[in-house]
């Protein structure tokens, strides 16, 4: 999933910071930040950044103050149980987690930290609005 090889530097939105574990009032701030592109995705697909607030992926490797550089055009799939997903619940609430498709019209939606429950909705309830493709650190 995350990449370390980059071929182009691009410029995209920037939305601020996107809950994990930590509620965040989630406010676009339109700036723009300047990404470095993995060379296995085409620089011309649309990406935006989001800055990770909380600790319920840490299981995973992510860490409160990562940024996530996302794709926000992808195909249903494209999305498998490890693929990190930012998803709008009940069209108010923007979060970032992971995401199980069930086949009773329900859609799971797991941290990877075992303190945080797995929270099940109808598939109408969520909009998966960009897919996880890297996260970058500062060091």
């Amino acid at each position: 999933m995350f990449y370390q090889n980059h071929t182009q530097l691009i410029e995209v939105p920037d939305y601020g910071q996107i809950g994990a574990g930590n509620v965040v009032n989630f406010l676009p701030k339109q700036k723009k930040r300047w990404i470095a592109t993995p060379p296995t995705l085409n620089p011309f697909e649309k990406f935006v950044t989001y800055t990770v607030s909380g600790n319920s992926l840490c299981e995973r490797g992510i860490k409160d103050g990562d940024v996530f550089i996302c794709r926000t055009k992808f195909e249903l799939s494209e999305i498998n149980k490890s693929s990190v997903c930012v998803l709008l619940i009940h069209n108010s609430e923007l979060t970032v987690k992971m995401v199980s498709f069930n086949d009773d019209e329900t859609v799971t939606v797991r941290a990877a930290h075992p303190d945080f429950p797995d929270w099940v909705y109808l598939k109408d309830e969520i909009e998966i609005k960009a897919l996880v493709c890297e996260l970058q650190r500062k060091i």
